[in-house]
């Protein structure tokens, strides 16, 4: 192994006479220059993104107004949901049927899921409804399957213009904090048909 003088300034390769055998190769020089220019067009890639994405301003008064009134709107939408849930739990059990035997519980609760479940389809068609406003989309088909994917916090690959684009986290927000409304909605339910029809689970 050939190794440079001390204090020479330098640097030792590992294997000197294995590259200078390869250059000597026919096509070996261009094939480095190619690599060589490829990878310095992909370093200037990365720079002029990047140097786009921070000369993008996004909007940020008017997305935030329409997003909070889809907000509001989607809370009134699960109170409603609640509303009707809290009363068809007590008709089931003014009518004894909710504790009544094991089915008749789990009917129950499978409609409680299920309007827990058209609250959430409902509040996807809102947030569709708005971006299909705002001239995001063609369809409203595309719009909808966007805010499925907003909805669900999945992620997708494509991005609004930078006039919506705080759109898609309020949406994400709001969704996290309808699905922990339902979450405990159905909890309470099951909790509370556990009870009736084991009273000794009671406190």
């Amino acid at each position: 192994m050939h190794s440079a003088p001390a204090g020479s300034g330098a640097i030792n390769r590992p294997f000197p006479d294995l590259e200078a055998e390869y250059d000597r190769l026919p096509g070996a020089r261009s094939l480095r220059n190619c690599w060589s220019t490829i990878a310095t067009s992909s370093q200037i890639s990365d720079t002029l993104c990047c140097s786009m994405a921070q000369t993008i301003q996004v909007a940020i008064a008017v997305p935030l107004l329409d997003g909070m009134g889809v907000i509001v709107v989607t809370i009134l939408n699960h109170a409603l949901t609640l509303f009707v849930v809290i009363n068809f739990i007590r008709h089931e059990r003014r009518v004894r049927h909710a504790g009544a035997a094991f089915w008749s519980d789990v009917a129950i609760a499978g409609i409680v899921i299920l309007l827990a479940l058209i609250a959430h389809f409902i509040d996807i068609a809102l947030w569709a409804a708005l971006f299909r406003f705002r001239g995001e989309f063609l369809n409203y088909g595309t719009a909808l399957y966007y805010s499925a994917i907003n909805y669900t916090t999945l992620g997708s690959d494509v991005v609004m213009t930078a006039k919506s684009r705080l759109l898609g986290p309020l949406e994400a927000t709001d969704a996290m904090l309808m699905f922990g409304v339902s979450t405990a909605m159905v909890f309470t339910i099951i909790q509370r048909l556990v009870q009736i029809r084991y009273p000794d689970l009671r406190d």
